[in-house]
């Protein structure tokens, strides 16, 4: 719970929540997005049943609290 920079790997040693989202129901191109307690989070867009895509970079909103 001690990295809070954006696209960091870190995020994944912690606690932290994830959800992928496959938008178009065929099980092979997807979102993911991870979120840590104090707000930190990393994104992917993953495509073809798993080449990720880690530049990707949607504008998201993230809120956090104790």
């Amino acid at each position: 719970m001690s990295e809070m920079v954006f696209d960091s790997r870190a995020v994944w040693g912690n606690d932290h929540f994830g959800i992928f989202l496959d938008t178009f129901y065929d099980r092979r191109n997807s979102i993911a997005i991870y979120v840590n307690p104090i707000g930190g989070f990393n994104d992917m867009q993953i495509m073809n049943e798993g080449n990720p895509n880690r530049d990707w970079n949607p504008i998201l909103d993230i809120l956090v609290s104790r």
